[in-house]
């Protein structure tokens, strides 16, 4: 788990390349460098978080045996052991998987993204083509971004470097607008910075003498036929596939442990670790919580059965740091975020570096592929939250923006199901993308690697091959994944209904974050910004805290919009 960036083409300067690692260095902070291509026609950078192959042969830029080829690489490649093994001859010098990329690049070609499994964002630079050759996982996991500065193609984790390279932070406007006027982020390939954009999920980007070709080369939507297969046949499957995917995602040469909320998710991801004899008897699992104990999941997940020691670290955020933690997280996200509950997820990983855990793995995904939420049961409605109230409040928006030209267009439904189509929805435009953007950058804002191992790309695969009965039947989600945690672990946490994730948003905003939201909203800076109607926003916050309406993502809009603003000197 590392940071990367790169410059090509273009008069690019040592300093660029040097300032974006130094950008990067929360991203990788167990060694950093960069490598200039001899025509400098090509620069390259990178912060190292070692997690396999600890040794000095892991360091990046990483060149092949033939000297040719240079590697910059994000994420992991989990099978890594069962590729070295059909790249028998290789000439390999260490045991990363960062070594297996250019080994693989070397036989497959750009065809190598087709055999890897895993989260990655990668770049390899070939000195005798002049072509720089760029990946991006399935699903998004890991972050790629790229824009022009005077010519030269940039590229980088995270947006920050590009910034350190020389961009100069603007509004998209159009981008801000979809956001406040739909809800809708993180569904395209455009940011809200102008002119940044990221590789799409499952796209392969080539860079060569200025011009860029984007390739897709995987799609959830890519095969949309339904396979018959019984309850059993179905939960068979899955458990195998399922048993796999965690298996390769607990190889790692530093201390591992799981986030636990003790929900369905997560109770299944426990119960597939606790099983495993990949690890050994005493591992560590996290649980964030609050002194309200209607809204502390801690006794939840206490609950989960398990046979190993497992030592549980409880981290609650309280409301007097809450509002403290704003801007740090948006400097870390680069994009609006979700609330109470993402502020809580962000400190409780600054709790898993305190404690000397490196990687950490969580149950993210099975919602989106196995119809867990509620709305998927209920006509899809636009403007709506997914538990029916709407979360919009567009008479707030300043006559600009509300007139401005938003990025709005119907997301593709390949499948004959609309289950299937809303699942495909959320998983390749909306809720997953700024779910894993936000996972990303919190985790690794405290060096930490989050691995999220429903989302191997063949368990999506098999949640689209399954008919609609096998995730919703009877006013219930996740049918098939409920039906094989029971006859793994034989608890009713298989069968208790979904528990929204509820945080104490509504009392924190009515209570104690109550005057600074209300300094904000007065503040010069938001009220001059000519985003919003400062007259309609004192009504809708003065109605918000009289007890009208629960949903608070309208107000988070406003807090998320000035807290870019100034974290990032934007222009607007």
């Amino acid at each position: 788990m590392c940071g990367m960036s790169g410059l090509a083409g273009g008069s690019w300067q040592d300093r660029q390349l040097a300032a974006m690692v130094q950008e990067l260095q929360h991203r990788g902070p167990d060694g950093s460098g960069t490598y200039a291509d001899p025509e400098r026609r090509c620069g390259l950078g990178h912060n190292r978080l070692s997690i396999i192959d600890l040794s000095n042969a892991g360091l990046q830029p990483m060149a092949d045996a033939s000297g040719r080829r240079w590697l910059v690489f994000n994420g992991e490649v989990y099978n890594y052991i069962e590729l070295r093994k059909e790249l028998a001859g290789y000439p390999f010098r260490s045991g990363t998987d960062s070594e297996v990329i250019l080994a693989a690049y070397d036989r497959w070609g750009s065809a190598c993204v087709d055999r890897f499994i895993g989260m990655f964002a990668f770049a390899i630079w070939d000195e005798a083509t002049g072509e720089l050759f760029c990946a991006r996982d399935r699903l998004g996991i890991k972050p790629f971004h790229y824009t022009w500065l005077e010519g030269t193609f940039a590229f980088a984790s995270e947006i920050k470097a590009l910034i350190a390279a020389g961009l100069e932070p603007r509004a998209d406007r159009s981008v801000w607008a979809t956001y406040l006027q739909h809800g809708l982020y993180d569904h395209s390939e455009n940011t809200f910075f102008e002119g940044v954009k990221v590789l799409p999920p499952g796209h392969t980007l080539i860079w060569k003498d200025g011009a860029v070709t984007i390739r897709k080369y995987w799609d959830a939507g890519s095969n949309p036929s339904v396979v018959e297969m019984s309850d059993e046949g179905a939960a068979d499957a899955l458990e195998s596939l399922l048993r796999e995917a965690i298996a390769l995602r607990l190889r790692s040469d530093v201390p591992l442990g799981v986030n636990l909320s003790g929900g369905l998710d997560s109770s299944v991801l426990f119960a597939f670790v606790d099983a495993s004899d990949e690890v050994g008897d005493q591992l560590n699992c996290f649980t964030m919580g609050f002194d309200d104990p209607q809204y502390d999941e801690t006794q939840f997940a206490a609950e989960v059965p398990r046979r190993k020691q497992w030592t549980q670290h409880v981290e609650r955020l309280d409301a007097a740091i809450a509002w403290s933690l704003i801007d740090p997280l948006m400097r870390a996200e680069e994009a609006p975020f979700g609330g109470i509950g993402t502020l809580a997820y962000y400190n409780l990983h600054r709790r898993v570096r305190d404690e000397g855990v490196t990687v950490v793995l969580e149950g993210q995904g099975i919602d989106e592929m196995f119809g867990g939420y509620a709305y998927y049961q209920a006509r899809d409605r636009a403007g709506t939250y997914q538990d029916g109230s709407s979360f919009l409040r567009g008479e707030t928006l300043s006559p600009a923006m509300r007139d401005q030209q938003a990025e709005l267009a119907p997301f593709p439904a390949p499948f004959a199901s609309d289950l299937n189509n809303r699942l495909y929805r959320d998983i390749r435009y909306t809720k997953l993308p700024r779910v894993l953007r936000m996972n990303d950058r919190l985790s690794m804002a405290f060096s930490r690697e989050l691995r999220p191992p429903f989302l191997d790309h063949r368990v999506v695969e098999l949640a689209f091959r399954l008919d609609d009965r096998k995730k919703v039947r009877d006013g219930q989600g996740k049918v098939i994944v409920r039906q094989m945690l029971q006859r793994m672990i034989g608890h009713d946490l298989a069968t208790r209904p979904k528990r929204a994730v509820v945080t104490p948003q509504r009392e924190w905003i009515r209570g104690p974050l109550r005057e600074p939201i209300q300094d904000l909203i007065h503040s010069a800076g938001f009220r001059e910004s000519g985003f919003f109607d400062p007259a309609a926003v004192e009504r809708a916050f003065d109605d918000y805290c009289a007890g009208e309406g629960d949903n608070a993502f309208f107000i988070w809009q406003w807090i998320n919009m000035d807290s870019w603003r100034r974290t990032f000197r934007a222009a607007l």
